[in-house]
C-alpha cells in the first residue's frame, strides 16, 4: 500500500510496529483490504480529488483455515 505518511515507499499490513500490533491471526483479510480502500476514498474526498478503485474481493473463494488444514 502506498501510504500518505510515507510517500514513495510501499508498506503492507505486516511491516510496521503499528501493523504488527493491529493485524495478525485475528484479522480478516477482506476487512483489511476494504479499510485501505475506504481510507483512500476519504483522503481523496477531503482533497476534492477524483479517484478510481478497482477492488476484487476474495470472498468468492472457499474459506480455508491454514491453521486447521484437516478441516479443508
Amino acid at each position: 500500500m502506498n501510504r500518505p505518511a510515507a510517500p514513495g515507499t510501499l508498506s503492507g499490513c505486516h511491516n510496521s510496529a503499528e501493523s504488527k500490533q493491529n493485524f495478525g491471526l485475528h484479522s480478516y483479510g477482506p476487512d483489511i483490504e476494504l479499510g485501505f480502500a475506504f481510507n483512500f476514498i476519504e483522503r481523496q474526498q477531503k482533497q476534492n480529488k477524483p479517484f478510481f478503485i478497482y477492488h476484487t474481493t476474495h470472498l468468492g473463494h472457499t474459506a480455508y483455515d491454514w491453521l486447521k488444514p484437516e478441516d479443508g
